[in-house]
C-alpha cells in the first residue's frame, strides 16, 4: 500500500490589495452613460404622456402610474450610477452623468407633451396635466379647452416655458441618486475584491495510488 503525501499551498499574505492600474477606458468616464440613461428616462416619460393623451384611463389610475413613471425612470440614473461604481468610476462622474440623463429627460418630457398634444389634437382623448384648470375653465372636452386661447396659454406655460426648471430640478435629483449609487457600487466592488484576497487558500493536494 502507497502512503500518501499531502503537499501544502502557501497562503497568499492577506495584504492590501493591488493596484487596479490603469483605470478602464469607455463610456463610464464619458457621457455616454448620461446620454444613455437620459434617453431611457425620456422614452418612459413619452410613454406615459402619450397613455395620458390617447387613453381615457381614470384619475387614481393616472395619478399612480405617474408614480411608477417617476420610480422607474429615476432607478435607471441610479442603475446607471452602480454599474459606473463597479467600473471604480469616482461619484462625482456619475453624479454629472446623473445630471446629463435627468436635464435630458425634463427637456425632452415637457416638449414632447405640446408636440404630441397639438400635433395630434384630434385624437386627443383627455389633458390630465391640467386637470383642475380645465375644470374651472368650463370647456367640456379636451380638445375645447386646447384650442381656446387661455388652454393654450396654459399649456405653453407648463410646458415649454416650464422646461428649463423641470430639467434643472430632475437634473439635481437624478445627479444625488447616482452619485450615491456609484459610492455603493465601489464599496461593494472593493469589499468583495478584500474577502477574496483574504479567503483561506490552503489546499491538500494528494497523489494518486
Amino acid at each position: 500500500m502507497v502512503k500518501r503525501k499531502s503537499y501544502d499551498i502557501p497562503e497568499r499574505p492577506a495584504t492590501s490589495p493591488p493596484p487596479d492600474g490603469p483605470r478602464p477606458a469607455g463610456p463610464a468616464y464619458g457621457p455616454g452613460p448620461g446620454v444613455a440613461a437620459g434617453l431611457s428616462f425620456a422614452a418612459v416619460g413619452v410613454l406615459f404622456v402619450l397613455i395620458s393623451l390617447f387613453t381615457e384611463i381614470s384619475r387614481p389610475v393616472w395619478e399612480a402610474l405617474s408614480i411608477v413613471k417617476s420610480v422607474l425612470g429615476f432607478s435607471i440614473c441610479a442603475a446607471m450610477g452602480w454599474l459606473m461604481g463597479l467600473r471604480d468610476a469616482p461619484w462625482t462622474r456619475a453624479a454629472l452623468n446623473g445630471l446629463l440623463a435627468g436635464g435630458i429627460a425634463g427637456v425632452f418630457v415637457p416638449v414632447s407633451i405640446y408636440v404630441l398634444t397639438y400635433a395630434w389634437i384630434d385624437q386627443v382623448q383627455q389633458y390630465p396635466f391640467e386637470h383642475y384648470s380645465m375644470q374651472s375653465s368650463g370647456s367640456r372636452t379636451a380638445r375645447e379647452f386646447l384650442e381656446s386661447s387661455r388652454g393654450r396659454q396654459i399649456v405653453t406655460e407648463t410646458t415649454l416655458e416650464l422646461a428649463p426648471v423641470v430639467a434643472t430640478w430632475t437634473g439635481l435629483q437624478a445627479a444625488l441618486l447616482a452619485g450615491a449609487a456609484a459610492e455603493a457600487g465601489r464599496r461593494w466592488r472593493r469589499r468583495k475584491r478584500i474577502d477574496q484576497l483574504t479567503t483561506p487558500r490552503n489546499r491538500s493536494i494528494s497523489d494518486m495510488r
